[in-house]
């Protein structure tokens, strides 16, 4: 409501159907409604939480209280009601040590008793139950009795027991407490008649009780200013003012429980209390009744309170509102307006407007970020120029690369008709030179075809038109005959190359032509590097999810301040370190390449003069059959020697 009534200060109207707002801002997108509904939150949710919060504290407070006076109340019924079996108590021991009685009811004179006791003793101390009985458990006197039947009266152990047993001051106890007759629960008190002083023997008992009928729970009641009932077992027993709706509670209500409990019922408390400071009680409960009257008109204070809280809350806002809406909206509108202007025209202009500090900072940091955009947008336009002219080299170097190639081919092919022509005439001297000459024209013809391969591989690697053929090939006896096929290549440099694993087979998924490309180019360069007599060895080691492949010298070796840049592309080691080895500095550039290709690692270890162990990890993946290319699985090596002269091309080149 007090929200609505705000918005019709702005004059917001809008229609049911679109909540479309007055000049076609909707409810929550002009900042003055947002920040208006912010500040009707900022009030009002507090204040609820607060509201809620006493309210609780209160009624806590209130509660409690009322629990602490509940169980005084309890308390002192229950005391009353020992205070009355005490007073039986007096009245039997008073009359039980009567020298007469005693003498009277061992000649079993029943008019005497009669006389003395029933007729006078529950009239003048407001009793229902008189009852003599003798130690052998027949009636002298009673009152109160139904058909002079006592034997409910003996089913109480402590006045059986006391019949049985002779009586020793100090040491016996008098039996007391609640009993059952007739259905009826009775107050009772029992003392042994014996002569004054409790001296002789014991010749009977005196037992006096009080009915607890409604009339005694009322006048208990009475006393306490309360409503009080009892329930013993299955029965209540309650005043007839008592409510019927509380009745049938209190009988469909757990009254049997051993503990004491407070229960709820209505703008009522009900507080229970286990009769035990006096014995024979152990199914009686005595409850208080007591009307929340404290609690109701505590409550209806606070909510009167809290509705003037928020009514001064209410006219507080409404002021900040016409405050807020004449120092914050106008210059908003007016850095509104300015940007909008800036969007149809361009960011060359500023904003410049006058308001709060907030404004102020808001306009000045808006300024700086058109200053920021302005510089992105000069930076895009040289960053995408230089993109472009990536893009343009990339593919210059592909097309020259190419043009490259072509010729190449032609002066491979024709060298190698000359040297066929050559080799049909064997014993001619000029034969012999020339066959020399072809050699090495081809050994570098080699090796420029083998620098434009990489080059156009680099290319297509940098421009991401580079794939793999992946298939699922055995790994181990592909190395192996990659590695044993370049033993007769190097006998000339007195190396020896071997090849040793820890597992037979291996299935995983890679390209054989890329994997042999790895594996001949590190051999290459291990070989380049190795002095005659030296080792070059290739291992395979199994890794259960992947699989390591090693290719270890032990030649010249890298320097440690070398080993983190040899995979960079055009990154050769430093010249006098490779004086008479040469290379064009791409290789391991590209192996790093192929190998991640592959979804694995390639890691280089080396000490300078002790050789060098470059570490390739692949992972043991199995791709489903459907992605094998048909063409790349019928992989048979037709073109490894063309291959190992491809890679070998800068040993031979002299």
């Amino acid at each position: 409501m007090f929200l609505l009534i705000c918005l019709k200060i702005k004059n917001l109207q809008y229609n049911l159907r679109g909540c479309k707002m007055k000049k076609n801002f909707q409810i929550l997108e002009s900042i003055e409604n947002r920040i208006l509904c912010a500040l009707i939150l900022i009030a009002i949710i507090p204040l609820v939480v607060s509201f809620i919060i006493n309210n609780f504290i209160v009624s806590q407070s209130i509660l409690s209280l009322e629990k602490q006076k509940l169980h005084f109340l309890s308390n002192q019924a229950n005391t009353i009601i020992e205070e009355k079996v005490n007073e039986l108590g007096t009245i039997a021991k008073d009359y039980s040590v009567w020298d007469d009685a005693y003498e009277k009811l061992e000649a079993n004179d029943f008019q005497w008793f009669k006389e003395n006791f029933s007729d006078w003793i529950p009239s003048n101390f407001d009793l229902d139950l008189s009852v003599v009985i003798n130690n052998n458990k027949q009636i002298i006197d009673e009152f109160g009795l139904k058909n002079k039947d006592i034997s409910q009266l003996l089913k109480v152990e402590s006045i059986s027991n006391m019949l049985k047993t002779p009586f020793d001051v100090g040491k016996s106890g008098y039996p007391r407490g609640i009993l059952t007759y007739n259905g009826e629960p009775y107050l009772f008190y029992a003392s042994p008649i014996m002569k004054s002083y409790y001296k002789g023997e014991q010749k009977g008992l005196l037992i006096l009780g009080k009915k607890i009928s409604p009339s005694y729970i009322e006048s208990l009641g009475m006393r306490l200013e309360q409503e009080i009932f009892m329930t013993f077992g299955d029965k209540v027993i309650s005043s007839d003012t008592l409510s019927r709706d509380i009745t049938d509670y209190i009988k469909t209500s757990d009254n049997e429980s051993d503990s004491d409990d407070i229960k709820f019922f209505n703008n009522e408390l009900i507080g229970s209390i286990n009769i035990d400071n006096i014995p024979n009680t152990s199914r009686a409960k005595l409850s208080v009744i007591m009307k929340r009257d404290t609690f109701i008109s505590t409550k209806k204070r606070l909510n009167l309170t809290s509705c003037a809280v928020m009514w001064l809350v209410s006219i507080f806002i409404l002021a900040a509102i016409l405050i807020l809406r004449k120092y914050t909206t106008k210059p908003l509108k007016n850095f509104e307006d300015q940007i909008s202007e800036m969007s149809h025209n361009n960011l060359i202009s500023y904003v410049t407007t006058e308001g709060p500090r907030e404004i102020e900072k808001l306009t000045e940091a808006f300024n700086k970020m058109v200053n920021k955009l302005n510089e992105q947008t000069i930076e895009n336009e040289t960053l995408k120029s230089e993109i472009q002219y990536d893009k343009l080299r990339g593919e210059f170097l592909a097309n020259i690369s190419h043009e490259f190639k072509t010729p190449l081919n032609v002066i491979f092919s024709a060298l190698q008709l000359t040297e066929l022509y050559v080799k049909n005439d064997p014993e001619n001297k000029l034969s012999q030179n020339i066959s020399k000459n072809i050699f090495v024209m081809r050994q570098n013809c080699y090796r420029l075809l083998r620098m434009v391969n990489n080059l156009i591989d680099l290319t297509k690697i940098g421009s991401n038109t580079y794939f793999l053929h992946l298939a699922n090939y055995e790994i181990i006896s592909l190395i192996e005959d990659i590695t044993l096929s370049v033993s007769d290549y190097i006998k000339s440099k007195d190396i020896f190359v071997g090849f040793d694993t820890d597992i037979e087979e291996k299935v995983i998924a890679c390209d054989p032509d890329q994997i042999e490309r790895i594996i001949l180019n590190l051999l290459s360069n291990a070989i380049k590097f190795t002095e005659p007599g030296g080792e070059i060895w290739v291992t395979v080691q199994d890794k259960e999810e992947s699989i390591l492949i090693s290719v270890k010298d032990n030649g010249l070796g890298i320097p440690e301040d070398h080993l983190e840049l040899i995979f960079e592309r055009f990154r050769q080691v430093d010249s006098s370190l490779t004086r008479n080895r040469e290379g064009s500095g791409i290789g391991l550039s590209l192996v790093k390449s192929l190998v991640e290709m592959h979804k694995g690692t390639i890691k280089v270890k080396s000490e300078y003069g002790k050789g060098s162990e470059f570490i390739i990890e692949l992972p043991a993946r199995i791709i489903p059959k459907t992605d094998v290319n048909e063409d790349k699985n019928n992989f048979t090596g037709h073109n490894k020697v063309e291959r190992i002269n491809i890679e070998f091309s800068d040993i031979y080149s002299h």
